[in-house]
């Protein structure tokens, strides 16, 4: 199978500690569809476009991390290089290289085996229909996160902290607020994008964890 290491990064939403009501992952799920994460609150996941067919398996959180850390140590035009892995039992084995270079590392780390019921996280979304739509843009996501983070407002000793948010319209401002952990409080102020179509279209994901999916 081949990927970017984008699919690797989803290790960050993987379960750092066991869940006792929540189905959780301390690991990355590689099938043929993508990989997917989720600590039981949150559910990741990214589809691959190169597919082979084989039986999906977990890639420990340890092996991800140090597969992600083997990039960042190689030069630069090689750290967003294709990724090929290789299951072989209970191992498996990392190649990376790209076209323009002979430059080619592998390794082998712990693989778990897929030998219980996961979740139905499919299930999780409501049966009905979507009755709200906004659309906001990555960058602003993102800026956000950045902001949070630098302001001490991501995390609390209690926790991740809450965000509230405020809608009136698809085409309105949007208002958030939080507070910093010297209780400052944190506003946001953004425009979403324009939506101009008067009907949601949504299509309901697919599960991945069928064995041999193609």
């Amino acid at each position: 199978m081949k990927f970017k290491r984008t699919h690797l990064e989803l290790i960050k939403m993987s379960a750092k500690e066991e869940q006792t009501t929540r189905g959780f992952l301390k690991a990355l799920l590689i099938s043929p569809r993508g990989t997917l994460a989720t600590d039981g609150y949150r559910m990741v996941r990214l589809e691959n476009r190169n597919r082979t067919k084989f039986k999906p398996f977990f890639i420990s959180r340890r092996a991800a991390q140090n597969v992600i850390g083997l990039l960042n140590r190689m030069k630069p035009a090689n750290r967003e290089a294709s990724l090929e892995i290789e299951r072989n039992k209970d191992r498996f084995k990392v190649t990376i290289g790209t076209e323009n270079t002979k430059e080619s590392v592998g390794m082998t780390g712990d693989v778990l085996s897929l030998n219980f019921s996961l979740p139905g996280f499919d299930s999780v979304l409501p049966k009905s229909e979507p009755r709200y739509r906004i659309l906001i843009s990555a960058n602003t996501i993102k800026k956000m996160a950045d902001t949070l983070r630098a302001c001490g407002a991501a995390d609390s000793d209690y926790g991740s902290k809450v965000i509230e948010f405020f809608f009136w319209g698809k085409e309105d401002p949007f208002y958030a607020f939080t507070y910093t952990n010297n209780k400052e409080r944190l506003e946001f102020i953004a425009m979403p994008y324009a939506d101009k179509r008067d009907f949601i279209e949504f299509v309901p994901p697919k599960p991945w964890f069928t064995d041999n999916e193609s």
